[in-house]
């Protein structure tokens, strides 16, 4: 997909996810495009590859990880195993997570593909996270964190405004 440059794996999963949304609303899209995103998502979910990592700290690799598992799972293609194994990951490292949109994603990925317990528990660790002002590398900031969280615990039927309303 990057033939002309550096891959930057957290932008892959945003194109897969809005391509996803293309699908989904009807489009007829370029053919094999969604399936060779999806397949390179799977490598980054099972850490098959290196990730970009500023100045060495792991959020990067755990927000796109955790990005690409939501992704793969609203086409159903996200392995339960690997999302499971990136949950003990995250959770053996909590504070390399830097924002609670990680959480979130990997939350409602479990979700998509089943497992509502683990769900709920990310959940939890979402709605407890806050956004530690840095550049990552993954285009965040305190607002777009907190809201597309809250859009992700409300499609999980989990909403709460209180994060979201606290930045105001």
């Amino acid at each position: 997909m990057w033939a002309n440059g550096e891959e930057r794996q957290w932008l892959s999963a945003y194109v897969a996810d809005f391509l996803t949304d293309a699908r989904d609303a009807g489009a007829t899209l370029p053919g094999g495009m969604l399936e060779d995103l999806q397949k390179r998502l799977q490598q980054y979910l099972r850490s098959e590859m290196p990730l970009y990592s500023y100045q060495g700290d792991k959020h990067y690799g755990f927000a796109t990880r955790a990005y690409a598992g939501l992704v793969l799972a609203r086409s159903n293609k996200a392995s339960l195993a690997n999302l499971r194994r990136l949950q003990q990951e995250m959770e053996a490292q909590p504070t390399e997570v830097k924002s609670s949109l990680p959480w979130a994603h990997l939350g409602r990925a479990l979700q998509l593909s089943g497992d509502n317990q683990a769900a709920i528990s990310l959940f939890e660790r979402a709605n407890n996270s806050s956004y530690q002002a840095g550049y990552y590398g993954d285009y965040g900031s305190a607002l777009r964190d907190q809201a597309l969280t809250f859009a992700l615990l409300a499609a999980a039927g989990r909403d709460t405004a209180a994060p979201l309303l606290a930045l105001f």
